[in-house]
Parts: structure tokens; sequence; C-alpha cells
């Protein structure tokens, strides 16, 4: 499948599985920042992007792993 995705800053990274098996691509933030906890806010990513027709596209939260 092919993913249309454009870097807008040069900072911006590509997003890519980190273990095999995971459902989902993990998305880098390109400017820092601090959530506490509760507390939702806006960070960017610097990439603009077209799914194929009949995908789309989700961010949501990050389930900790327990090691």
């Amino acid at each position: 499948m092919k993913w249309k995705i454009k870097r807008l800053d040069p900072r911006a990274v590509i997003p890519r599985y980190a273990h095999m098996g995971d459902a989902g691509a993990d998305l880098v933030i390109t400017h820092g920042g601090l959530l506490e906890p509760g507390e939702a806010r806006d960070f960017p990513v610097s990439l603009a992007t077209e799914p194929p027709l009949g995908y789309f596209f989700l961010i949501r939260r990050a389930s900790r792993r327990s090691h």
C-alpha cells in the first residue's frame, strides 16, 4: 500500500512501526512538550498526509506496555 506523507519540517519523522505485529506506527512530535496528568493539548508533527482511498489516519494515545 502506498501512503503519501510529506515532511513540512526537516526535523519531521516519517511514522514507522516499532515492533513486528504492532497495530499502528509511532508518531513523533517535532517540538518538545510535557503533558501533566489529565492534560490535553496539541503538538506539531510537521507532516502532511494523504491516505489511500478507503483508509484514514487516526492519532490516539498509546497504551503503556508492562515490562
